[in-house]
């Protein structure tokens, strides 16, 4: 939610997914595991069927360590 605030007060688009990810990962020195997607890290992200940052466009798959855990429509 942040990102898109800060997209939506003009922040750079293409900078905005870093602010959450490995930018914030380098801060508090987890950056060796978190933060972007390489070899060896793990892998929690989520993949949308939109605008990564409009606040009204939900998730299509979550995945936490790499493992698919969420699929939108699933019901729990």
């Amino acid at each position: 939610m942040q990102a898109a605030l800060s997209v939506h007060f003009d922040h750079p688009y293409k900078a905005a997914p870093a602010a959450p990810t490995v930018v914030s990962a380098r801060q508090t020195g987890r950056n060796n595991r978190v933060g972007s997607l390489t070899v060896g890290k793990n892998a929690d992200f989520l993949v949308t069927a939109g605008d990564l940052f409009a606040p009204r466009v939900p998730p299509s798959n979550h995945y936490i360590e790499g493992q698919l855990i969420h699929r939108l429509g699933d019901v729990r």
